[in-house]
């Protein structure tokens, strides 16, 4: 995605570029976080069946970045898409011609991090259950609409976030709009919640700006989200802690998992994956325990001698 955004960012057109994600695999995330990292006018993930006559941009303020490797064509939409003035990348193009030496490059570039993820987490799945959930509301609120067709944003492309554009994406839906800060912005979101049928939040607001700032506030549930359209909130929050969904003053929990306000259904469940994905959470969690305990960091035999790269995240009970 560096490479495809790189006369763009030279020419300093990135603000006016909407860039189209053509189907989804994981060689794709990244490719979504770099674009989205990049502040442009807009960006969407493309079911991949999705026919040319469907989009609505093909200008050269456009581009559509897909991955050859996995992407079935069936629509001969590439094809048509190289005929208009949009730009056309593919990954996997870009990965036998220029690849290993990319990856060095980069790799020389960006050191890795001294930590990285949780080594026993569920962010994917959380995205995925509460999108899950956000689609089976949004059915029994609007039983005659078209889920492909419908109108949903993504607010975020971090782990969760990500995990709720998979599942968005399995079920169907034909355009996922994804939103950075760019789009997230006061002047801007409200084009985005017009007509929107699901709102699936995963973007975190900085903690100096909790409970002062919002990125969909009770306003927009009042005048612009249509009645019957739903929020899911993965991150959730606390009257102390705030979400950036201003209607979510608490998490809520698996006895009333969601509620109604001003004719929306907001839901911000604590412990998304309980709701619908026990069985998948519980197989991951076990996996990633095992693997702590007996394998890499052999936790067994005590926490004294922890493996470079981790560290304690909390101690419980009388250790120390």
């Amino acid at each position: 995605m560096a490479t495809a955004l790189k006369d763009f960012i030279k020419n300093k057109t990135i603000k006016d570029l909407r860039i189209f994600i053509i189907g989804r695999n994981e060689r794709l995330a990244g490719a979504v976080r770099r674009a989205g990292n990049r502040n442009p006018k807009s960006l969407n993930m493309l079911y991949e069946d999705i026919s040319f006559d469907e989009l609505k941009h093909t200008d050269k303020n456009s581009m559509y970045f897909y991955d050859s490797k996995s992407f079935n064509d069936k629509n001969s939409l590439i094809s048509k898409i190289k005929q208009t003035a949009s730009k056309v990348f593919d990954l996997h193009a870009f990965e036998l011609e220029n690849g290993i030496e990319a990856i060095y490059n980069y790799k020389e570039k960006h050191k890795p991090f001294e930590f990285g993820l949780r080594r026993i987490e569920c962010l994917h799945v959380t995205g995925q259950a509460g999108a899950r959930y956000g689609i089976k509301l949004l059915q029994e609120n609007k039983p005659n609409l078209d889920i492909k067709d419908a109108k949903v944003v993504v607010l975020g492309y971090g782990n969760v976030a990500r995990g709720a554009i998979h599942e968005i994406y399995n079920q169907g839906f034909k355009n996922i709009n994804i939103l950075g800060r760019t789009q997230t912005a006061e002047e801007n979101i409200e084009e985005y919640l017009k007509d929107v049928d699901l709102v699936v939040n995963g973007a975190e607001i900085p903690k100096e700006i909790r409970g002062i700032t919002y990125l969909v506030c009770n306003d927009h549930l009042k005048r612009v989200i249509p009645k019957g359209s739903v929020i899911i909130d993965l991150v959730g929050g606390s009257k102390t802690n705030r979400s950036a969904i201003e209607a979510v003053l608490d998490c809520t929990f698996l006895t009333n998992p969601h509620f109604v306000q001003d004719g929306v259904t907001v839901s911000a469940l604590w412990g998304w994956p309980m709701l619908g994905m026990m069985k998948e959470s519980a197989i991951k969690y076990s996996s990633q325990i095992v693997d702590v305990l007996i394998k890499r960091e052999m936790l067994i035999d005590g926490i004294g001698a922890l493996s470079s790269g981790v560290k304690r995240a909390l101690v419980c009970g009388p250790f120390k």
